[in-house]
């Protein structure tokens, strides 16, 4: 995150491996970090059974298990970055699965965020 703040990114993607002073340095820079694996990883959690199998997804439900393990540590890192001064972080929707064909509503996206924050 340092070196493409340097570079002048405006956007990172991802982020969770960063330290406090990496945020910081975004946030005092006004560069935007899109932390959506997160958010993404917890839809693809509660619909697993929907993408084991098809090209481009898992083969089998166990293979979610990493992903899983992954959420706890995201949590924790968005907890981080809302005590940054300034944060610049946005929810990108772009990447969202929804292989049932429903629409989010932004009461579950909130619900979602606030869960992770607090």
């Amino acid at each position: 995150m340092r070196a493409a703040t340097a570079a002048g990114c405006t956007e990172i993607e991802h982020g969770v491996v960063a330290t406090d002073a990496e945020l910081k340095l975004t946030a005092g820079k006004g560069t935007y970090l899109d932390q959506q694996a997160g958010l993404v990883w917890e839809n693809f959690l509660r619909n697993k059974e929907k993408f084991v199998g098809p090209p481009g997804y898992l083969a089998t439900l166990e293979g979610f298990a990493s992903m899983e393990a992954l959420i706890p540590i995201y949590h924790e890192f968005m907890k981080r970055a809302y005590k940054i001064p300034n944060p610049n972080i946005v929810l990108d929707l772009t990447r969202w699965p929804a292989p049932t064909g429903a629409t989010l509503r932004s009461s579950s996206i909130a619900c979602t965020v606030r869960a992770w924050i607090l």
